[in-house]
C-alpha cells in the first residue's frame, strides 16, 4: 500500500475515535462520478455535514513535509475547486469547506495539521516537481494540530500496511 491509503486510514481512525459522522468516498480507479470527472475535480476522502447548512470535504495527506512546508500544485488547487463546484451543484443549500488533514511522515501518522484550501491558495509561490504551485508553513501561525491515540493509530495500521 502507498502513502495515500495509510493517510486515509489514519484520518478515518481519528474520525471514528472522535465520533464524527462521515461518508467515506471510494478512491479506487473507476469510482469517480462522471459529473466530478467532467469538472476535472479531485475526490475528497471523506465528507461530513456539520449542520443543515454547512459541510466539510476532508482530504488526508500523508506527506514528507520538506522544510516544514505543505504545498499543492496550481493544477491540484484547480481540481479541488472542481470538487467544491460539484458539491455546490449537488447540494446547493449547503456551504462546503475543504480541509486537509496533513500527516507529516516524520510523525508516522501520530498527528496531523488542519489546513484549509484558502490557506494554501494564499501561500508562497513555489515549484513542485517542475510545476507551479503554492506552499505554506505547516508549523507556524498557531496551526491547529490533532493527535491519534495509540489505539486509533494501531487501528489504522491494521487497516493498511504502514508505508516504509
Amino acid at each position: 500500500m502507498g502513502d495515500g491509503p495509510y493517510g486515509e486510514a489514519c484520518a478515518e481512525a481519528w474520525l471514528v475515535e472522535n465520533e464524527w459522522e462521515y461518508i467515506g468516498i471510494p478512491q479506487e480507479y473507476g469510482t469517480k462520478c462522471y459529473a466530478l470527472w467532467l469538472q476535472d475535480g479531485k475526490r475528497p476522502d471523506f465528507i461530513t455535514h456539520l449542520d443543515d447548512v454547512s459541510g466539510v470535504a476532508l482530504d488526508a495527506k500523508y506527506h514528507r513535509v520538506a522544510g516544514g512546508r505543505f504545498g499543492l500544485t496550481d493544477y491540484e488547487i484547480g481540481q479541488y475547486h472542481g470538487l467544491l463546484r460539484d458539491l455546490k451543484f449537488k447540494d446547493p443549500d449547503r456551504v462546503y469547506t475543504l480541509l486537509f488533514m496533513v500527516f507529516p511522515k516524520v510523525d508516522e501518522g501520530k498527528r496531523f495539521a488542519w489546513v484549509e484550501i484558502s490557506e494554501v491558495e494564499a501561500g508562497e509561490p513555489v515549484t513542485i516537481e517542475g510545476k507551479p504551485g503554492r506552499s505554506i508553513d505547516l508549523y507556524g501561525n498557531g496551526r491547529v494540530w490533532s493527535e491519534l491515540s495509540d489505539a486509533a493509530l494501531e487501528a489504522a495500521r491494521t487497516l493498511v500496511k504502514f508505508p516504509t
